[in-house]
C-alpha cells in the first residue's frame, strides 16, 4: 500500500489536498498528515512513506528547510516531494529543484492534476 505525507499548517488545506488524493483514482493508499516540519521530521523519522506533498506558502512549514533537512539522510534524500502553492520566482523553483523537489503544482489547480503528478512520479499506471 503506498503511503503519501501531506505538510501544511492549515487543516482545511490539509483536508482539501487529502480528499483530492482520495478521489484520485490511485491504487490503495494511506495520507498521513502533519501541520509543521517538525511533525514532518517525526513521521519520517517513524513511517515509511512513498512520497510527500508539502505546502510551499505556510506560515509554519518551512519546504526548503524540509528539502534541506532531507538531504542530509540518504534514504530521505530519494524520497519523491510535490510541492503546492503560488508560483515561486525561477531562481527559488531551481533551488527547490536541486534540493530534490520532484514536482509543483500552482494553486489553484485541478483535481486530477495532483493525481496524475503522484502517477508520473511513482510510475504508476493509470487505472483502467
Amino acid at each position: 500500500m503506498l503511503s503519501l505525507l501531506v505538510i501544511d499548517d492549515s487543516s482545511a488545506k490539509r483536508r482539501l489536498l487529502v480528499g483530492t488524493l482520495g478521489v484520485s483514482r490511485l491504487p490503495p493508499h494511506e495520507v498521513l498528515e502533519a501541520a509543521t516540519n517538525q511533525e514532518a521530521q517525526a513521521v519520517l523519522a517513524a513511517r515509511h512513506v512513498d512520497l510527500v506533498v508539502c505546502a510551499l506558502d505556510s506560515r509554519t512549514v518551512d519546504a526548503r528547510a524540509l528539502l534541506e533537512k532531507m538531504q542530509t539522510e540518504p534514504v530521505l534524500a530519494r524520497l519523491p516531494v510535490v510541492l503546492v502553492g503560488s508560483e515561486p520566482s525561477a531562481e527559488l523553483l531551481g533551488e527547490l529543484e536541486a534540493l530534490g523537489m520532484r514536482g509543483f503544482l500552482r494553486e489553484p489547480f485541478r483535481p486530477e492534476a495532483l493525481g496524475q503528478l503522484v502517477r508520473e512520479i511513482l510510475r504508476l499506471s493509470e487505472p483502467a
